[in-house]
């Protein structure tokens, strides 16, 4: 049965989009005889002329739409999810600034004190300024629902770029990962730790610049959810978030993971370096148990044993990032950044000689560092991307047609909208 028009009208008020002041002027812009009758009429019409996003109108029709304003924060649309929650692309009100609004889960935060940690911690991932971090704009909860405002990045996290070319050049990969080092030097001189540094939470965007997402976070939901005394085991079973880290998880930490310092991110920074460079983690293992207890007590991996073109110089700094105990890595985020940089000037050097193509492990040429540059893609590869804030990346090109059919698809089912399409009866320039 279709959706009444005064229904219609209801939750599209409650969304807080738009007031029933607006909603009257909009209408009235229609000529009396082409003024929406319907909700299918004018939710395709607010759909055509931008007031409403598809996702916006899938979200009213859903009954969702308490959580489309948040403060200031309008949400356009949906980004992805990750272990800790959804991630959607939004816009100041007033600013007409864009952002990335991470909402928790209503799981992730159980206690007062849970949340109150939350709140600290994003209040210390404010302080934090660095063009390689993603900066934190604010932190709130409506409804219930905690959630984070960040900055908006366009381009992709490293993790999309492995998957979609296998792996990177080995100067852009020492410059990614420096870049990274940089940022966590920065938060590490502020006592401030990541504790889940991978590829996908590092942000390439468009520009080049990579910038850390999460600063912080990590911490906050791994003492919520980890008890004092689990075993790695009893932790694996409950603590899902670890799952998608176990990569890039030091000894300690996956040990204990209350009492580590700096250099577990310094290890982590390591494996992230092997799996851009090589297109493979540090270790395999069919299970994450297996792959935790080959951190804890693996044999060291050489990078040369992968790649044999490593310099050996690369290779030594590599060993070193990603030693067991902790006494024996680099002691602070300062010296990797010399060694990376030495290692990086090096190369460059070579590769101005002739010795270097700068191609990537498996032969192609490296990745542009900027989205929709001149790259040969994977068959069945997405276009460009625009990633918020480690989450799953937007496709520019085919996203917002997704969206339209899948809106269009639910107005269908509940208001009976058609598809979008031009008024042929509209005069130019107007209505």
């Amino acid at each position: 049965m279709p959706l009444p028009l005064d229904q219609f009208v209801e939750q599209l008020l409650r969304s807080r989009l738009m007031s029933s002041a607006e909603l009257a002027d909009y209408q009235d812009t229609f000529p009396p005889e082409k003024r929406p009758k319907c909700a299918k009429t004018l939710a395709r019409e607010l759909v055509r002329d931008e007031k409403l996003t598809p996702y916006q109108l899938e979200a009213i029709l859903a009954g969702k739409a308490a959580l489309l304003a948040l403060g200031e924060y309008v949400i356009l649309g949906r980004i992805g999810e990750g272990g800790m929650g959804e991630v959607f692309k939004a816009i100041h009100r007033r600013l007409k600034r864009l952002a990335a609004v991470k909402m928790l889960r209503p799981d992730t935060l159980k206690s007062a004190a849970a949340v109150q940690r939350f709140y600290q911690e994003a209040k210390v991932a404010a302080l934090l300024s660095h063009p390689n971090i993603v900066a934190t704009y604010d932190a709130s909860e409506q409804d219930g629902v905690p959630y984070l405002v960040m900055e908006y990045v366009e381009g992709c996290d490293l993790a999309t770029l492995i998957k979609r070319y296998g792996s990177i050049a080995l100067c852009r990969a020492l410059d990614y990962v420096l870049q990274a080092a940089r940022g966590l030097e920065y938060a590490h001189h502020r006592n401030v730790l990541h504790r889940d540094v991978k590829p996908a939470n590092l942000l390439l965007a468009t520009d080049g610049t990579v910038k850390i997402s999460d600063m912080g976070l990590a911490r906050i939901i791994e003492e919520e959810m980890a008890g004092p005394r689990q075993t790695l085991a009893q932790r694996l079973t409950r603590q899902g978030q670890m799952l998608g880290t176990v990569d890039y998880i030091s000894p300690e930490q996956a040990v204990d993971t209350r009492h580590v310092d700096h250099r577990a991110d310094i290890y982590s920074l390591g494996c992230t370096l092997c799996t851009i460079l090589t297109g493979k983690p540090l270790y395999e293992g069919d299970t994450p148990m297996a792959k935790l207890l080959a951190h804890c007590e693996g044999p060291g991996v050489s990078l040369r044993d992968r790649l044999p073109d490593v310099p050996e110089q690369l290779d030594e700094v590599f060993m070193k990032m990603v030693a067991k105990q902790v006494a024996d890595r680099y002691q602070t985020m300062t010296e990797v950044i010399e060694h990376l940089q030495a290692c990086l000037d090096a190369q460059l050097l070579a590769s101005r000689q002739g010795s270097g193509d700068g191609r990537t492990a498996n032969g192609r040429a490296p990745p542009s560092p900027t989205a929709g540059g001149p790259l040969e893609r994977k068959p069945g590869a997405a276009e460009p991307v625009s990633t918020i804030a480690g989450q799953p990346p937007v496709i520019h090109g085919s996203d917002s047609t997704v969206e339209l059919v899948s809106a269009t698809a639910a107005l269908e089912d509940s208001a009976g909208v058609g598809a979008t399409k031009s008024r042929g009866d509209d005069p130019p320039g107007g209505r």
